[in-house]
């Protein structure tokens, strides 16, 4: 069924075979029946990238690549929701980036000219939307839209979509209880890149596994099936690391399966879901990286 969004379609699946898709996926990746139950308290941190070189038609005006990136995000909320997931948080823009003005102009047009659907598309889907970051609310650019999205989606329980925009560690470190409402993080993932300088999160990722996603946040990209993937491996890579991170205290034959592992085997865990991949995903485990392709 083709779902319109902003004169954009992407297609969802039916009930049936959402299911079918999500039991093939967690059977590929290696995510058993009883591992879902902690999906509820997966709670990623997504750095939206590659909106300018990742589209398809690169003649396309450079804010069809920021739209794309906005309905990425709510199609990841929608299908992550539907998994189970409880909250997601993604990153728009820094303040950093006003020093390429044409960029952040391109990124202003997008949310303007897709803002009042997507507040819709939350509303209905039961999301809540929420925003941190300078000024958001105030003398922000878009700081209207994000009133009212705040407003309309103020009573939604089932699922909080949250953005940090105009943002920054130094504001974050100035401003420390204007995040008091953002959930802990337990996995970073980063879009076309492999790292996240300048976009961390003081006192909320102290325990969290990284992601490198390498291709673009860029919806037409993806298809239904490989959100699911992209979940299901981030709940892998939390898995992979909770209770390592901090506290953890190794039993003698655990400490030497590592330590063969990662220093003398160098472990790499491989999951490859199709002869023909284009998309790839790099998280980490105590033995060393976990690489998807698909």
């Amino acid at each position: 069924m083709a779902v319109s969004y902003n004169s954009l379609e992407y297609e969802t699946t039916t009930v049936s075979s959402e299911t079918e898709i999500l039991e093939f996926c967690m059977e590929q990746i290696g995510i058993q029946p009883e591992d879902l139950q902690y999906i509820g308290e997966l709670s990623p941190y997504l750095i939206l990238d590659g909106h300018r070189t990742g589209v398809k038609n690169q003649l396309l005006d450079t804010s069809h690549g920021y739209v794309e990136g906005a309905k990425f995000s709510m199609r990841f909320a929608k299908i992550f929701q539907k998994i189970g997931g409880k909250q997601v948080t993604f990153l728009i823009h820094t303040l950093r980036n006003y020093a390429t003005m044409d960029r952040m102009n391109s990124i202003f047009s997008a949310v303007e000219d897709i803002g009042k659907k997507f507040i819709f598309h939350a509303e209905e889907s039961g999301i809540k939307l929420r925003y941190y970051g300078k000024d958001v609310r105030t003398s922000y650019f878009l700081a209207d839209l994000i009133n009212q999205a705040e407003i309309h989606t103020r009573d939604c329980q089932d699922f909080s979509l949250n953005f940090l925009t105009n943002y920054s560690e130094e504001w974050a470190n100035q401003n420390i209880q204007e995040l008091d409402d953002l959930p802990n993080i337990n996995v970073i993932g980063r879009f076309t890149k492999g790292h996240y300088s300048g976009a961390g999160i003081p006192g909320h990722a102290d325990r969290s596994n990284f992601m490198y996603i390498q291709q673009a946040s860029v919806s037409e990209n993806w298809t239904d099936q490989e959100i699911i993937v992209l979940i299901l491996s981030l709940l892998k890579a939390h898995l992979a690391l909770k209770g390592y991170v901090g506290g953890k205290q190794y039993l003698e034959e655990e400490r030497e399966l590592i330590r063969q592992n990662r220093e003398e085997n160098l472990f790499e865990d491989v999951i490859k879901m199709t002869s023909h991949p284009h998309k790839r995903l790099t998280s980490f485990t105590p033995h060393g990286p976990l690489t998807v392709y698909f």
